[in-house]
C-alpha cells in the first residue's frame, strides 16, 4: 500500500503502521542493516533542566543555537561526539555489563506465545470464587472473577479489570478521598521505571483510585499480562516512597483538580452533581484543601490501615486467557492482599433518591468561560434486566430528537445530548445543554 512510497527508516520510526502481508526477508534485512550500522546510525535527545542555556551558557550547560518556532523551544543541535562512539563501538565488546554507554539488553517480555485459545463462556462471563489453599476457609480470602474467554474478536490479546473495595470501617469523607488520590499517583511514580519493559512489549496498565477504592487495568499481549497486572498491584499496594515522591504527586493531583481548563463546563456540572447525589464523592475545593494539608505521616498511616482493614476484590478477564490461568491469576492476587473482604464487608457506594425535584446552580469554575451548561437528570431507580433493556433503548430513541429540538431548532447551545446512563447503580435520563446563550 502507500508505505512502500516512504523511505525504510520513515516506516519503522512511525507511530502507526498495518502490514497486512509482511515480507520476513525483507525485514530481516533491514534490521540487521541497522544492527551493522551500530552507533554511526543512532540519533540521541536529552531533555533536562539546566542543560541548555539561552545566551550565554552556565557551567555544565551547551549553548542555545536552535529555536523551535511552533513550541517556542530553545535547543542545542550537534553531531554525536566522535569519542562517544568510538567508546561505544569498543565497550559494546569488552565488559559490556560494566559500561557506562552501552546498547541497551534486550527487551524481556516481547510475546512469543501467539497462539490463539478459543476457551469462551460463552455470551456472558462466568463468575466464580477463587481463593488459594492458605484461605479456604478463612473469612473472605476469595476473589471475585468473572471469566469471559474469546469474544468476537479473537486476538492475542486480553483486558484485564480489577476493582478494589475499601472497607466499610473506613472513614467516608474528602480527607480520605484526598488520601485515595494521593495513593493513586504515588502509585504510578513508583511503578513508572519497573514496568518500562512491559510498556515497550505492547502492554499496558492504568491505577486510579474511585469513592469506594481503586481501579487498576492491563492491556495487551496475554502471554504476560497477568505479570502486569500482580506487578502494578504490588506497587498500589506498598509504593516506595520518600518526602520528593510525595511532593510530586501532591503537584500532579493539585494540578488535576485546581485546573479547571482541563474539564468543559458541562464535565465539571457532571461532577459537582456526582458530589450532591453520591456518598462517596466530594465537592472539588474540599478535596483540594485536603490535598494540601496531607503528610507523610498520614499517607503511611492510611496505606497501614489499608492493609489492615482489607478490601473487596473483583477481577474481569475477556480475551486470549484460559480459565486455568485466570483462577490461577486470581489464587495469586488473593496471596497479596493481607485480608480479602467478603462483599458484605466491603464499602459500597450510594445515590441519593430525589423524592421531590431539586435545582442545584453554581458559577462556571472556568475563569472567562463565558458557557453555560445545564443538565437534568431523571431518576428511573435499581433495574432489572428487563427494566435496563427498555431504558437503553430509550436513551437511544431520546438521542436525535433532543439534539434536533434544542441545538438544531432552538439552538440552545453547541454541545447537545441526550442519554441514559448509570448512576453507581441507578438508571437515569439525562439532557444535556452547554453554549454561551442565555436560555
Amino acid at each position: 500500500g502507500s508505505l512502500s512510497r516512504y523511505p525504510a527508516e520513515d516506516v519503522l520510526t512511525g507511530s502507526f503502521g498495518l502490514i497486512e502481508r509482511p515480507d520476513l526477508g525483507l525485514v530481516r534485512g533491514l534490521v540487521a542493516d541497522l544492527a551493522a550500522r551500530g552507533p554511526q546510525g543512532v540519533s540521541m535527545a536529552l531533555a533536562a533542566p539546566g542543560a541548555v542555556a539561552v545566551g550565554k551558557a552556565a557551567k555544565g550547560a551547551a549553548a542555545a543555537n536552535k529555536f523551535e518556532i511552533y513550541y517556542g523551544i530553545h535547543f542545542h543541535q550537534e553531531i554525536v561526539s566522535p569519542k562517544w562512539l568510538n567508546d561505544w563501538n569498543e565497550k559494546t565488546t569488552k565488559d559490556a555489563e560494566k559500561a557506562a554507554l552501552r546498547t541497551p539488553p534486550a527487551l524481556k517480555y516481547v510475546p512469543v506465545g501467539l497462539k490463539l485459545g478459543n476457551e469462551t463462556a460463552g455470551v456472558y462471563p462466568a463468575s466464580s470464587k477463587v481463593a488459594p489453599a492458605s484461605l479456604v476457609g478463612k473469612p473472605g480470602g476469595a476473589v471475585e472473577l468473572w471469566w469471559k474467554g474469546q469474544g468476537a474478536f479473537v486476538l492475542p490479546k486480553a483486558q484485564l479489570r480489577m476493582r478494589l473495595a475499601v472497607a466499610q470501617a473506613q472513614e467516608n469523607d474528602a480527607r480520605h478521598e484526598a488520601l485515595r488520590r494521593m495513593h493513586a499517583e504515588l502509585a504510578r511514580q513508583v511503578l513508572e521505571a519497573p514496568t518500562e519493559d512491559f510498556q515497550n512489549c505492547g502492554m499496558s496498565f492504568g491505577i486510579d483510585s474511585r469513592g469506594d477504592g481503586y481501579r487498576l487495568e492491563a492491556d495487551g499481549y496475554d502471554e504476560h499480562l497477568g505479570e502486569v497486572l500482580l506487578q502494578a498491584l504490588d506497587g498500589m499496594l506498598a509504593p516506595t516512597f520518600g518526602a520528593a515522591e510525595l511532593e510530586r504527586a501532591r503537584r500532579q493531583v493539585t494540578d488535576d483538580l485546581a485546573d479547571t481548563t482541563r474539564k468543559a463546563p458541562y464535565e465539571l456540572a457532571m461532577d459537582v452533581v456526582g458530589a450532591l447525589t453520591t456518598d462517596d464523592q466530594f465537592d472539588r475545593e474540599a478535596v483540594l484543601a485536603e490535598v494540601a494539608k496531607v503528610d507523610e505521616k498520614q499517607v503511611r498511616s492510611y496505606l497501614q490501615a489499608l492493609r489492615d482493614e482489607g478490601m473487596r476484590v473483583q477481577l474481569l478477564v475477556v480475551g486470549n486467557m484460559g480459565k486455568a490461568s485466570a483462577q490461577d491469576l486470581s489464587a495469586k492476587i488473593a496471596t497479596r492482599v493481607d485480608r480479602v473482604l467478603p462483599p458484605a464487608d466491603a464499602r459500597r457506594a450510594r445515590v441519593i433518591m430525589a423524592e421531590r425535584p431539586v435545582e442545584v446552580r453554581m458559577r462556571n469554575p472556568i475563569q472567562g468561560d463565558v458557557n453555560h451548561a445545564t443538565l437534568n437528570a431523571y431518576q428511573y431507580g435499581v433495574p432489572d434486566v428487563s427494566e435496563r433493556v427498555r431504558m437503553m433503548l430509550l436513551g437511544k430513541m431520546v438521542e436525535n430528537p433532543v439534539y434536533d429540538s434544542l441545538r438544531t431548532k432552538k439552538q440552545l447551545g453547541y454541545i447537545v445530548f441526550g442519554f441514559v446512563t448509570e448512576h453507581v447503580d441507578v438508571l437515569e435520563l439525562r439532557v444535556l445543554v452547554q453554549g454561551d446563550k442565555e436560555a
